[in-house]
């Protein structure tokens, strides 16, 4: 999938109704996650899932790593990508 997508795909309601973030910080979302130096152009359900398991084991980790601030916000943005992956 290409990062436009993925872009588009967090300002769908859909994306809304699971994590409740503004569309405006969703979008930002995707470079949090999916680090354009280390991911490329392309992000494939690999890589997506190498994401997922540091959000499912290592909650410390994710601070450091993907910048987010909180469980509250660690839930949510896990919830999210369990539906990106068709979990």
């Amino acid at each position: 999938m290409k990062r436009e997508e993925v872009r588009r795909w967090l300002k769908r309601d859909e994306a809304w109704k699971i994590t409740k973030i503004p569309a405006k910080d969703r979008p930002a979302l995707e470079k949090k996650l999916f680090n354009p130096k280390k991911f490329g152009i392309f992000i494939d359900p690999r890589e997506a899932k190498i994401v997922y398991k540091d959000f499912e084991k290592f909650p410390t980790r994710v601070k450091t790593r993907y910048g987010i601030q909180g469980r509250g916000e660690r839930v949510k943005t896990l919830k999210l990508l369990k539906k990106f992956l068709g979990k």
